[in-house]
This record gives C-alpha cells, structure tokens and sequence, in this order.
C-alpha cells in the first residue's frame, strides 16, 4: 500500500533508457511521514526510519523536530539499456527548489540527507527474491521458523557449491583452546527446556572433542561482560544457566541449538582476561579461531553484551514495496538500495577494528541484525529481503564497495591456501577502482590483486576504533599470517617488501570516519589535536603508528610514464614476542633516495591553521598531510622532503604532472636517521620544475652516505 502522495511519484510515462522519467518535491515533516507509514504507507515507513536517522540528533526528544518543515526533492531515472530497472533518488532539504530545479536538487549546504531506492520488475530480479525457486516468508520477529529455514538454506547451498568456503566443512582437525559446550550429551533434554539448559567450559586439550564449532563476533560497549577468570574458571567448567547469560551470549548459544552444532567460541570466556601471558599467547591464535569456526554469528546492531541477536521487527521496513508506474501493468518491486550498506557496513560492529579479522577469515556468517539476518560468505551475500542474492547495484557506487572488494579479497587468499579454483566473477577487479587492481601475477603465482585486496582491507581497518590501542597490529594479524602462507614476501608492521616504497605513501586523515584517535587538549583548552602515540607500537613509516584513518595514495602498480624514484635497500622490524605479524618493538628501512630541504609554514589569517610547504625554491600551499595536529608541529624544522612517485613523467617532459612524497625530519638518532613527519602530494604542475634539478652540495641536507646525482643513502625509524 501507498499513500497518495507516495502514488504520485509514479505517475510518470517511461521515456529512452538513462532519461529522467519524474523530478518533484513534496512539503513533508517528520510527523507527518511516521502517521502516514503508521496508516499503512511502506515507502513512508521505510523513509521516517532513514529521516529519523539524519534529522534527530542523538539523545534528544524526537518529538522536538516532528513539526519542522522540509522539501523531499526526488526523481525516477531509467537504468541506461533496461526497461525494467530504474533509480529512485530522494534528497531531504531545507531549501525549497525552483520550478525546474527539481532534477539536480537544491543547494548541497542546504541538504540534509540523500537516499536511493532501486525499482525493478518483478520477473527481472526473481532469481534474487527467491531461494530455491520459493519465496521467503517474512515474520514479526528474526527469531521464527522461517528465519531458520532460511539460515539453513544460506548454509547448505554454501556447503554444496562453494569450493573456497567449504574446506573447514570436512572433519574438524583443529581446535581452539577452550570452547563453550551449550550442551553436554547427557543434558539433550534441555533443549525442551531453556530455562533449565546450561553452557560449560570446554577444555579441547583434557577433553575429547568431536564435530564443528561456531564463533561469535560481538562488541563489549561499556559494559563489561562475563569473563573467564583464575575466579571464575570453577563455575564456568561446572557449569552455568543460559539464562544468567548476557543476551548476545544466550542468544548465540540458541543459534548453535537451531543449527545443531555443539560448541560456540566467545572470547570474553574462552580466554583467561586476567592473564597477560594467556592473552598475548592466544591473540596470536584468533586468526585461526575464526578460519577454523564453521560459522561466525555476528551480532552486528548489538553496541554491548546485553543486545542480543534477535528482535521484534516491522515487516514493512523489509520486505520489497510492490508497486505500479503509469500506463504499465508489469509489477515492479522497490528495494532500500543501502541494505547492505547501512546494514552491515554501517552497524555498530563493523566499527569495531577486531571484526575486520573475524569477517575476513570466517568462511561463511550470519549477520544478526535488528531488522533482518543478512548471509556473508566468500562467494555470496544475501539478506531476507533478497534471499537469492544482493543486487549488484549496492556494491557499484564510491563508498558502498567495501564489502565487496572484502569478499573478492578472502576469496582469492582462501583460494590460493587451498589450491582452490576461485571463479573471476568472485575475484574480478572492482571498476570504480581500475588504477590500483590488476590481476597480473607476481611473487611466485600471488595475483597483485591480493595487495590491493589487503590495500583495501587497512583502509577500512583504520577506520575502526579500539579499545586498547596496541592491539593495532594484533587485531589484523591473523589475516596478515593468512596472507604470508600464501606469497612469498616480507611482513613489515602492516605493509609488504614486495609493495614499497609505494606503500608508504598514505595520508593521514584525523578528520576522517576513524573512531579511535589519540586526542589531547590544547594548553589554551580551545580544542583537539591528534598526535603519534609515544612510545611508538610501529615505525613511523607504518600507518600502524597513528590512531587515524589512513589513505593510500599511489597506485599498486604504476603506469608506463610513472617514475618510482626510491630504492629500498634494508628493511627489518623486530617483533615483541617473536611473532613478525604482531607486536613490534621497532623496525627500519635504509634505502636510496633523492632529497630536497623543505620547510613548514602557516596560514594564520585563517581561522584553523593550514600548512604550506617549502620545498628548494618552491611554495606549494594545501598540499601536505601531516602525521601530527598543525598545532603540535611548529614551524621552522629542518624537514627533508622525499619524492617516491612521479605521475606521468616521459622523457619529452620538463616536469611530471604530480609529486608523491614523504616529508622528513631528523630523528635525534644518528646524523641521516629521520621520522616520517607527514605526506606531500602535488595536485597540479605548478612549481614541480624544483624535481628536474637534483639537490645536491647543500649542507643543510642530512644522510649517511651521499652517492652522486642528487642520490642519498638514509634511514627511517
């Protein structure tokens, strides 16, 4: 059902593909969508839920911002060279648009939040709305019958037609240390029981231990949930309720129960929290808890322990809206097109830097979210609402792609650990991101595309937030272990030897999506600033040295008329604990490079300080990252700059079209010793005749060994 305002949107006569069939607005307010959604609308439903989202700030009354008034701008546009599948676009605004200006919308300072449906025929996307050639009956509540039907299919079509999901299905060979029994043979009568059931401790090492275990992925929040202790350690072997479980963990030892597996892996009770030696030991193993798990249950709308996986849902808010345009009686379907993206990418969980790991590895999960199960695994992504598969379109735009390129990514290391066939369509390159993807081998048989794989994995890690910082390295080491088993490369504190020195060009972003800056407050108290935590847990050459997002900026492999400018000629990281993918105590690269003095200074006309570089005789101004806050640095250092990269340098030309480099400063640790201070990056040819002289006989430079031609020999730490 649709309201009448929501029925006039379709009014419209389909006109050539890629042609807008229908732009308007509609005077709206948060109040009056609810009623209508409540009065039956299922577009006005599913809209209040995402307005609510972007227009009411956290913690504050909603009914405080009902009666606001707004402008809902939208347009229909048919998909270039299909008749059956078209976009609906809408963009909430405070600024009413002109007559004609529906179409682009009203001025970007003035829009509030931009959402997207896509509309298709009903015989176009069968094949995604079914399983198994059946429809999938939607409940009140994610916890039903039909739910579990569906679980049960998601899995048994993995376990038969999924190569590279499906090694870990053969009989378990290995096994954490401890896992929870939600059921001992004795007690199989408890399941007709629940309130009696109980869960135990299980010791894979003192017990026998026979079939698959599942993991749980879950986000502690600010409450503490239950722990395995030296205390606790009793009660848990002896065994406790179900029900005195936080409700993450009682609704995840359900979830083994429905799928009839035994054992569950909760980290909170599976290892020792009390036991520095037990954590450092067993945080080396998590990689392969989650490779090793049969499934990953993931409470992904859960921010602590006590959420739960399950919840009661309106229907309408998931299922596709059957509709009609004008003058067409085809029946077409109108789905969210940022399910997944809002979904999973957005959930509470996924902010959570550990889940990268636990996603990457496990073979197959289930996502638990407040409004429907979404199914994840190497090959396939599903949800309730498209049972048979997601569409392609909600991986096809800039920053709805991460999960994607994620997917292709376990695919094609799982692939290569188990001589396994991975299909190109699982593996192909991502179009939106064609410079850096290519599929050539290199490292003895690794495709390249591994490194954009793991390029695309720290990306999104960054901006993930940690409880406890250190654990930087750690939290991805077990998919850096995964990743070395199968090419023949060097792991240096979150990059490959293979991949520098372009790899160590990326840009801090502290204004970026991370969550888990390292912040202190200006002497004057008028602000933030985000500095490099002391002492170092990375080189500072390592993106792992910053608590920010982290962007790379050169591409994996560089085009013909590139120039790569710098010779890595040593580098070593020394491991904490003797495992190279965890911990590190310090590391470093010697290489051969060319250097120039630079120095820093500030806009301070400007109401935030923004830095302009030096570098010879050049100014270039907004084009420098830096690694520490613009207020911590200073001016005046003796900097050094380094170019890596030059874009589109041919013998023809007086100077390339863009600059890559590191900027510098000395370390206090030996003449020709520096720190990374921050990244330099050129965006047009303006002043970039300084790097078609070498800089050579200045005594301001500094290194350990001068070789000729502008060429210098240094180390960063």
């Amino acid at each position: 059902m649709l309201c009448h305002s929501c029925l006039s949107i379709f009014n419209c006569n389909r006109v050539q593909g890629g042609k807008v069939l229908q732009t308007g607005f509609h005077v709206v307010c948060l109040r009056g969508v609810q009623l209508s959604g409540r009065a039956g609308c299922a577009l006005c439903a599913q809209l209040y839920r995402k307005l609510k989202c972007s227009i009411v700030p956290a913690n504050e009354p909603e009914k405080d911002f009902w009666l606001t008034k707004y402008y809902l701008c939208y347009r229909i546009i048919e998909h270039v060279g299909s008749s059956n599948n078209f976009s609906l676009s809408f963009r909430l605004s405070t600024e009413c648009p002109a007559d004609n200006a529906a179409l682009e919308g009203p001025a970007k300072n003035t829009i509030i939040c931009t959402h997207e449906f896509q509309i298709s025929s009903l015989d176009s996307i069968a094949a995604h709305i079914t399983i198994d050639g059946a429809y999938h009956a939607i409940s009140e509540s994610t916890d039903s019958e039909d739910t579990w039907n569906l679980a049960n299919k998601w899995i048994a079509r993995c376990i038969k037609d999924h190569p590279e999901c499906c090694p870990n299905s053969r009989p378990q060979k290995w096994y954490p240390s401890r896992l929870i029994d939600v059921e001992s043979p004795s007690k199989s009568r408890s399941r007709m029981n629940p309130t009696e059931a109980k869960v135990r401790l299980h010791d894979t090492k003192e017990q026998e231990t026979l079939g698959h275990y599942m993991t749980v992925s879950h986000r502690w929040g600010d409450k503490k949930p239950i722990s395995l202790t030296q205390e606790s350690a009793a009660d848990l072997k002896g065994g406790m309720l179900v029900a005195e479980l936080p409700k993450t963990f009682a609704d995840a030892v359900k979830v083994a129960w429905k799928l009839g597996v035994q054992y569950i892996w909760i980290d909170s009770l599976c290892i020792y929290q009390d036991s520095e030696h037990e954590w450092r030991s067993e945080s080396a193993k998590m990689g392969l808890v989650y490779k090793n798990s049969w499934l990953n249950i993931a409470a992904i709308d859960s921010s602590d322990c006590n959420g739960g996986c399950f919840f009661e849902r309106d229907k309408r808010l998931v299922e596709p809206i059957k509709m009609k345009l004008q003058g067409n009686e085809q029946e077409y379907l109108c789905i969210d097109n940022s399910l997944w993206l809002v979904g999973i990418d957005g959930a509470p969980l996924s902010k959570r830097a550990w889940v990268l790991q636990e996603r990457l590895l496990s073979p197959r999960q289930i996502h638990f979210g407040a409004l429907q199960l979404y199914w994840e695994c190497r090959r396939f992504a599903a949800c309730e609402t498209l049972p048979g598969g997601m569409l392609a379109s909600m991986f096809a735009k800039p920053g709805t792609a991460a999960s994607q390129q994620m997917k292709r990514f376990a695919a094609t290391v799982s692939g290569l650990s188990y001589n396994i066939r991975v299909p190109d369509s699982v593996i192909s390159p991502d179009p939106i991101s064609t410079e850096t993807v290519d599929t050539q081998n290199t490292q003895e048989g690794a495709p390249l595309d591994i490194y954009t794989g793991w390029r695309h994995s720290v990306q999104n890690y960054s901006k993930c937030g940690l409880t406890y910082p250190r654990d930087k390295l750690i939290a991805l080491s077990g998919v850096a272990k995964e990743m070395s088993k199968v090419i023949n490369d060097q792991y240096l504190a979150g990059l490959w030897r293979s991949q520098l020195p372009t790899t160590l060009l990326w840009s801090a972003e502290p204004n970026g999506p991370a969550s888990s800056f390292r912040r202190q407050k200006l002497p004057t108290g008028s602000g933030d600033v985000w500095i490099r935590p002391r002492p170092l847990r990375a080189p500072t050459w390592s993106w792992a040295s910053l608590d920010t997002a982290i962007s790379f900026v050169a591409p994996v492999r560089p085009r013909d008329k590139d120039k790569v400018t710098v010779d890595v000629l040593e580098a070593y990281t020394e491991p904490l604990a003797g495992d190279i993918h965890g911990e590190i105590l310090n590391g470093y690269i010697r290489i051969s490079c060319m250097l120039y003095p630079a120095s820093l200074f500030f806009d301070t006309e400007k109401s935030s300080p923004t830095p302009s570089i030096r570098i010879g005789n050049s100014v270039f101004q907004q084009s420098i990252f830096l690694d520490e806050s613009p207020e911590l640095v200073g001016t005046g250092k003796n900097l050094h700059c380094m170019p890596i990269f030059f874009r589109d340098w041919s013998r023809t030309q007086t100077a390339p079209k863009q600059v890559r480099a590191l900027i510098l400063q000395p370390s206090g640790k030996g003449r020709g010793h520096f720190e990374r201070f921050g990244l330099f990056v050129s965006w047009g040819t303006r002043g970039l005749g300084v790097f078609q002289t070498p800089w050579e006989n200045d005594t301001n430079l500094e290194y350990e060994e001068a070789l000729g031609g502008g060429k210098y020999i240094i180390t960063i730490t």
